[in-house]
């Protein structure tokens, strides 16, 4: 792994520390995606979450990862909508 990765990742993973927690309910509102789809992503890696209790059912995210991926999957909607919209347009000529 590159050390500029490694470093950028702690970077992160410093300021989603400092942004405080949320439970799967909130982090499904904020990323417009239903609970089990949240919890899915825990399981696949791609949001870090942890047990609030060993043996628990709840977990708990960091609350600035979870609005990162959300501004993320927000700004490929817009590329992927503006490639369609360019593909449309290029059919119509």
């Amino acid at each position: 792994m590159p050390v500029c990765y490694i470093m950028h990742m702690d970077a992160n993973i410093t300021r989603w520390v400092k942004g405080g927690t949320c439970g799967v309910t909130e982090a499904a509102r904020i990323l417009g995606y239903s609970q089990d789809t949240v919890r899915r992503m825990i399981e696949d890696g791609e949001l870090i979450g942890w047990r609030a209790r060993r043996g628990g059912r709840k977990f708990l995210m960091y609350r600035a990862q979870v609005k990162d991926v959300a501004s993320r999957a927000q700004a490929q909607a817009v590329q992927y909508a503006c490639l369609l919209y360019t593909s449309d347009a290029a059919d119509d000529k």
